[in-house]
């Protein structure tokens, strides 16, 4: 499959730049954590999140995992069996 890049994507990774992520409904997901009696995002929550049948809530859910816990060198059990 060959995939062709737009110009700004291509001096993105020229410049080694990180792409601008739109959060379309930003607290959405630590709003939910909070509601199911967690103190916000958690591996715990997540986890939970991940044993739903809800597409959405696992998007967001493997958005708070790759951006508050991945990126920071933290690991979540949950998530790295589903990788298996």
């Amino acid at each position: 499959m060959i995939t062709y890049l737009n110009e700004s994507a291509i001096k993105m990774i020229l410049e080694n730049e990180k792409p601008e992520i739109e959060i379309k409904h930003p607290g959405a997901f630590t709003d939910w954590c909070k509601k199911q009696g967690f103190n916000g995002v958690t591996c715990e929550c997540i986890c939970k999140a991940m044993a739903t049948n809800d597409k959405t809530l696992h998007k967001r859910a493997i958005f708070a995992y790759n951006f508050a816990f991945k990126r920071h060198g933290k690991t979540c059990e949950c998530m790295e069996k589903r990788k298996k």
